[in-house]
């Protein structure tokens, strides 16, 4: 999405880090995204299994069954083998056209952008990059928990649904560009699991959404506007003390 790649730009830009390992680096974080979310997904279905059971089993059916209710065995091996065929071909374009200076930038980059990925190895906090990631869903999890008493419809829901909503919504989050449509959807079919009225349940989606997208707008500007001038004082903090 368009934020990934302003990610690599500005810290490119600030922090003079190359932008294929940055690239690289963006990779890694959401993959270990997406690690958390399966493991949240897990738990919303441990906790609640008589609940959340069946909505979960249709779901991954949309994504990976016919509609004959058999795994599509021919899309997905034709789906890897296509994938697997270009890659090696990429390969051997790459090995036996090194020469030639497109190509070597293209090698260039992908060493860089594999540096990247690999980088989480070598972080020198690795419990402090483990806490902080709980931290943000942690935060993700509550803001949904919180946001029930916004409306007396939905008061009296408890973190079990708020696990729930945080696991279907981040889905949804995917598969829209911000999640716009698609998550106050997945919200609003998440909340009739609990007997929520599906207007209420559309509402609160809404409403999680907007608060969420002013929160990166106000924040995001204010980021912009203080980061040339904490860049500026670092700089001037090195040259004062190499």
């Amino acid at each position: 999405r368009l934020g990934e790649v302003m990610k690599c730009t500005i810290l490119a830009r600030y922090e003079k880090t190359p932008v294929d390992k940055l690239i690289g680096t963006m990779v890694a974080e959401r993959a270990c995204d997406v690690i958390c979310l399966l493991l949240v997904i897990f738990i919303t279905i441990v906790l609640q299994i008589n609940v959340v059971g069946e909505y979960a089993s249709v779901e991954l059916r949309k994504l990976f069954m016919t509609k004959a209710g058999n795994f599509n065995t021919t899309k997905l091996l034709t789906v890897m083998g296509i994938f697997i065929l270009a890659i090696v071909v990429f390969r051997y374009i790459l090995n036996r056209f090194s020469h030639i200076l497109i190509i070597e930038k293209i090698r260039k980059i992908i060493r860089g952008i594999w540096e990247g990925l690999t980088s989480v190895r070598f972080v020198k906090r690795k419990t402090a990059f483990a806490l902080h990631t709980i931290f943000i869903w942690a935060m993700y999890l509550m803001s949904i928990r919180i946001g029930f008493y916004a409306m007396d419809a939905i008061s009296h829901l408890g973190i079990r649904p708020s696990f729930t909503i945080l696991s279907f919504g981040s889905l949804a989050m995917i598969v829209t560009q911000g999640g716009i449509g698609a998550y106050q959807l997945a919200v609003q079919k998440t909340l009739l699991l609990y007997n929520v009225s599906e207007v209420d349940g559309l509402a609160f989606g809404w409403l999680l959404w907007i608060v969420q997208t002013i929160m990166v707008l106000v924040v995001g500007i204010f980021c912009l506007i203080l980061l040339p001038l904490v860049n500026r004082k670092k700089n001037e903090s090195h040259l004062t003390h190499p």
